[in-house]
């Protein structure tokens, strides 16, 4: 009897720890979903905290998620239920205004001053910290003086487009070893208290990159009015370059893009196809005995003027646009202002000295 007894208590054991197996992998198998997918109910409860209105009566976060998604592109779907939206909102508009701040103004206009005083090898040499740039004049014997002859405060502010290019190969590499422990987990058949949480360490720690990434694309995108809906098109726009060889400015076509409305694209289609009909009619009439009598010579050079005063009499507004996307120089700069957290992102941008200062100030 004792020998059954001990038999069931060791079968019961034994179901136990099965359970307990399971309910290990079940939670795991919980945290992991939250690099993929959300469940229906949670997309739901969360979708209803977004829709709330604040008690103050401030700006509502109905649309909030909205306002974020014009200027974000997912790179996965389930990425959107990883977000912080307002935490996005919040920052990357913070960032703008720092970028639009007097404080950052003044750092500009007196870092031109500075640098146009001291870039000077061979009279000085310039240095930088976190938070200095000195200048040290340079001595006869080649030496520097150990006082500084002049030296400012200088502002934080990082290379968005470095940060999203670094930040989406981080991701993905992040995205690839996360997945790769889930499987080798899910594989045992127990796990450890110590792997569970490692595990939920590097989850928590991609969602924190994700909501990074995306609060400095969703600022990169804001102030240079980049649109995800838009689509990118490649426009020609007349530009020069220096020829050292003739010492002079010599004209080219420079190619950029431009993001428009697919509206604006209906219309510029619209409008090429218009002028090519046009220009398709001038070839044919001159093509033609008619254009030797005054009528088609008439007629021709009607045509002629109006092929080249096409674009300045259509779509005038439409080309002033495009011309100010051309023209409007695409903003790079994260300013980040005392007391304000610097992004997990900011850590691999390696912070240079000459070359950094050099770029910077040129490149204004």
């Amino acid at each position: 009897m004792s020998n059954e007894l001990m038999a069931t208590e060791d079968a019961a054991k034994a179901q136990e720890r099965e359970q307990a197996a399971i309910s290990d992998k079940l939670e795991m198998a919980s945290a992991a979903s939250t690099t993929t997918a959300v469940t229906e109910e949670t997309a739901s409860l969360r979708s209803v905290a977004l829709t709330e209105t604040s008690p103050d009566g401030s700006l509502a976060q109905d649309n909030i998620e909205s306002k974020v998604l014009k200027y974000v592109k997912l790179v996965s779907p389930e990425d959107k239920h990883l977000l912080d939206f307002k935490s996005i909102y919040e920052t990357g508009n913070l960032y703008i205004s720092n970028y639009r701040s007097e404080e950052y103004t003044e750092y500009k206009n007196t870092f031109r001053v500075f640098m146009g005083k001291y870039y000077n090898p061979k009279k000085y040499r310039i240095t930088c910290n976190q938070s200095r740039l000195a200048a040290y004049r340079r001595n006869k014997d080649g030496t520097f003086e150990d006082k500084p002859t002049e030296e400012i405060r200088k502002l934080r502010f990082l290379n968005a487009e470095t940060i999203l290019a670094d930040a989406y190969k981080a991701l993905g590499q992040q995205r690839n070893r996360l997945a790769s422990e889930y499987k080798h987990i899910m594989s045992k058949p127990f796990v450890e208290f110590t792997v569970k949480a490692k595990f939920v360490k590097s989850r928590e720690y991609l969602i924190k990159l994700l909501n990074e990434y995306y609060t400095v694309q969703y600022y990169y995108n804001k102030i240079n009015n980049i649109i995800v809906a838009n689509r990118e098109i490649t426009l020609s726009r007349p530009s020069e370059y220096f020829s050292e060889s003739q010492n002079e400015l010599i004209p080219r076509l420079a190619i950029a893009a431009v993001n428009l409305d697919t509206d604006s694209i209906s219309t510029l289609n619209e409008a090429a196809a218009a002028k090519l009909d046009l220009y398709n009619r001038i070839k044919a009439l001159n093509n033609s005995k008619e254009a030797q009598s005054p009528t088609g010579k008439k007629e021709l050079k009607a045509l002629i003027t109006e092929y080249l005063n096409f674009d300045k009499n259509n779509n005038q507004e439409l080309q002033a646009k495009i011309k100010r996307k051309l023209n409007r120089k695409v903003i790079k700069e994260v300013v980040i202002l005392d007391g304000q957290e610097l992004p997990e992102f900011a850590n691999r941008q390696k912070n240079s000295q000459s070359h950094a200062i050099k770029k910077f100030y040129f490149t204004k």
